[in-house]
């Protein structure tokens, strides 16, 4: 393994006054605080000189962070070799990764004033020199503010997909994804499943415990749906008191088996509301995507299976894709 330290924060003096901070890199890289500066590293600066005006301009055309640090690796190749570049995001768990890491390594923290953004790390075979930090550095500070813009442009996407309320995916968001996923389902032959929920007696909630009970049943009942689904599953407010749950890569046998736990676990659950006892239950309609079908298609079928639930009852789920009964 390297020989490695850790580096003090420093601030970089540029126009925009940004502040980058050295994590782990090579001892080697380090050992020379104080030299005068070499013919090598007034090359370096020449060169960040011509590269720094070239990126801004090239970041500045998405707001994407995948298309960003491809852009900046692009850039950047040419001046100086890595085996591999990942910029990192704990806060909002985003990792983007290129190349292969190898065992030499230097991470960037990336920071506007008081606000951190991310990290780059950069790894290699061999050690790098202190020229080369010193381009990686200077590099470096051209992606703070695209990776900030970029950053609010997700946050801003996201919460346009959100609902308000209930913190799922609103009915925008389902159309997105299922209009997606019916074209992979039908590409590759592989299975996808809809429910379409509906709590029961919601009018009559909102009549005897007032609203922000209603409020209360919908965060309660929209949490406990995205708990009790598998990771891959997803949960949308699809308008008033209904939801939808997608099902990618599951087939009709496996539809109804999520289901009828999710009508279980909401059966057996009661909402606290200013210290009164709120009894719920939902009724479930499951259609399994058929060939040829588009989305509009499953999700009627998925309703006439859901108002089926609701005429038989309550609290039950009733399959669309269930065979016909012939007449005797």
């Amino acid at each position: 393994m390297p020989n490695t330290i850790k580096a003090e924060t420093y601030n970089i003096t540029d126009k925009n006054a940004v502040k980058i901070a050295i994590g782990e890199f090579d001892h080697a890289t380090s050992a020379h605080g104080n030299q005068k500066i070499s013919s090598k590293q007034k090359k370096t600066h020449s060169l960040t000189q011509e590269l720094r005006p070239r990126l801004q301009a090239f970041l500045q055309t998405t707001l994407d962070l995948e298309e960003q640090l491809a852009i900046f690796c692009s850039e950047i190749g040419d001046s100086i070799t890595f085996d591999s570049v990942s910029y990192i995001n704990e806060r909002e768990n985003i990792e983007i990764n290129q190349g292969h890491e190898s065992d030499h390594k230097i991470s960037f923290n990336l920071m506007t004033q008081g606000d951190r953004v991310g990290a780059l790390k950069f790894s290699r075979k061999k050690k790098f020199a202190r020229q080369e930090l010193q381009l990686l550095e200077e590099a470096s500070t051209t992606l703070i503010y695209p990776v900030r813009n970029a950053l609010r442009y997700r946050e801003a996407l996201q919460s346009a997909l959100t609902d308000a309320l209930t913190q799922v995916g609103n009915r925008l968001a389902l159309e997105s994804t299922l209009h997606k996923e019916i074209e992979v389902s039908h590409r590759y032959n592989r299975a996808l499943s809809i429910l379409l929920i509906d709590i029961d007696r919601f009018k009559s909630v909102n009549d005897q415990y007032g609203h922000a009970a209603g409020d209360t049943v919908l965060k309660n009942i929209s949490a406990s749906l995205a708990d009790t689904c598998r990771q891959a599953d997803s949960t949308y407010r699809y308008g008033g008191e209904e939801f939808v749950v997608l099902l990618t890569n599951t087939s009709n046998a496996g539809a109804l088996t999520i289901a009828e736990r999710l009508r279980a676990t909401i059966a057996g659950l009661t909402c606290i509301h200013e210290q009164l006892e709120i009894p719920v239950t939902i009724s479930i309609g499951v259609a399994t995507l058929k060939p040829t079908e588009m989305r509009q298609e499953i999700l009627e079928r998925a309703d006439q299976a859901l108002y089926q639930a609701k005429h038989l009852g309550r609290n039950r789920v009733v399959n669309s894709n269930a065979p016909e009964k012939k007449a005797l």
